[in-house]
Formats: C-alpha cells, structure tokens, sequence
C-alpha cells in the first residue's frame, strides 16, 4: 500500500477534525480568549496573532496560526510552558489546511514529503516522539494505511496526558 486514505476514510476524517475543532474552539473560547487578552496586555500593541508559512499535504503554502510569545515576560513563558500558543491551530483545522492528527506541519525550507491524504497535524505520533526522523516516512505510511477514528481518538487522548501532565 503506498499509504493513501483513500475517498470514503478521506472524507470521514475531514468530518471528524471539523466537528472536533469546531466543539473544542467553542468548549477552549475563555482560554482563547484569556491567551489573548493576556498577550494584548504585554504586549505594547503588538498583534496576538502570528503567522507562519508552512506546507501542506499538496506541497501548498498555508499559514500556520499561533499565538504570538512575548518576550521576557511572564505571559509568554506560561503560554509556551502549556503549549497554549498552538491553540490557534484549530482555526486551521477548520479551515481544511490541517488535520488534527497527522504528519508534522513541514517549514518552507523542508521538502514536502507529498501525501494528497495526509493533511498536517496539529498532534500526531511526532508530538509523542515516536521514532527517529529517518523512520517518519515508513511512520506515516503505516498511519494512513491503519487509520481509524478511534487511532486519532487514542493520539488525541496521549497528546492531551502528555500536555496536562506539564502543568
């Protein structure tokens, strides 16, 4: 198997990262919105918001959401130490740049690695450290082609022990 989705599990992972966005940006909307009034308040006028040019599954350009850190400020360690800067992410999910489990967002500068199935993640079993990055490819082959709702369920659940279990 060359580690393609396929249409039906394609689809069906697109409903599930929508609905699952769309309940944890509403159910995460006083932690959003206290992120952002913490970070207007130290931040001088800068904005809350950053950007950064990432790939896509198509080898696409996308813009990668996150809170903005400031600097040397209380505000900033706490949003980084509780990866609450990623949050934002979800409106990518949302808008159908980004799954939420799958391969590693890929920085401009990295060679795509082309899965038309696989979108990027916002967690996924890199998150976990789970392999070397020699072993990525083979990784998440095998993810796509053993995909299920209840695997991205159990990734979600790890991801979430591991990021609690730092506060």
């Amino acid at each position: 198997m060359d580690g393609s989705l396929g249409p039906a599990k394609s689809a069906a992972k697109a409903v599930f990262d929508t609905l699952v966005a769309a309940v944890l940006l509403v159910a995460l909307a006083p932690v959003l919105l206290g992120c952002a009034a913490l970070i207007k308040c130290a931040g001088g006028g800068e904005p809350v918001l950053e950007t950064e040019a990432r790939l896509d599954h198509r080898g696409t350009v996308f813009e990668l959401l996150g809170f903005r850190i400031p600097a040397g400020r209380w505000v900033g360690v706490l949003i980084e130490k509780h990866s609450l800067h990623r949050l934002p992410e979800l409106l990518n999910v949302l808008r159908g740049d980004m799954s939420l489990v799958g391969p590693r967002p890929r920085p401009l500068h990295e060679a795509p690695d082309v899965n038309p199935s696989l979108r990027p993640g916002l967690t996924g079993l890199w998150a976990l450290s789970v392999g070397t990055s020699e072993e990525w490819p083979d990784i998440e082959r095998r993810y796509a082609r053993t995909w299920s709702i209840g695997g991205d369920i159990a990734i979600l659940a790890r991801t979430i022990a591991a990021v609690r279990y730092k506060l």
